[in-house]
């Protein structure tokens, strides 16, 4: 949908979407985008206002608007896969600390409300 080429039809679970990047006889880059699900080959999809093979050129200044501007944003890594060096330990040992902490606490509220409910069931024997 971003690149303007969906159909509106949900497409099946093994449906794909093929990017070709080649050069033409000129030497000149163009892009070619197909879509293959079950069919036998896959079929050359209309790029809007390009055709089925796209110069690179041009398919920049189509999808521009679209188009990531800071790269070292885009492609930093999330904090799953960063090594140990790379990620944060403090915070997250922070963050460790401050959960058992909630959870010692909690677990203390409870035993202290249990026992305390307890003890009102007991019948006292010197009356």
């Amino acid at each position: 949908n971003t690149l303007k080429l969906f159909n509106g039809r949900s497409p099946p679970y093994t449906a794909c979407v093929l990017i070709e990047l080649r050069l033409d006889y000129e030497r000149q880059p163009f892009v070619s985008i197909f879509y293959k699900n079950s069919s036998t080959e896959p079929q050359p999809l209309y790029i809007p206002s390009c055709g089925t093979e796209c110069p690179l050129r041009k398919m920049y200044t189509l999808y521009e608007n679209i188009l990531p501007v800071d790269w070292n944003f885009e492609c930093k890594l999330t904090t799953l896969m960063m090594t140990y060096e790379e990620a944060n330990i403090g915070a997250a040992m922070g963050i460790l600390v401050i959960i058992i902490t909630v959870m010692l606490l909690l677990s203390y509220v409870i035993m202290i409300y249990y026992r305390r409910r307890s003890y009102k069931n007991y019948v006292s024997y010197s009356q």
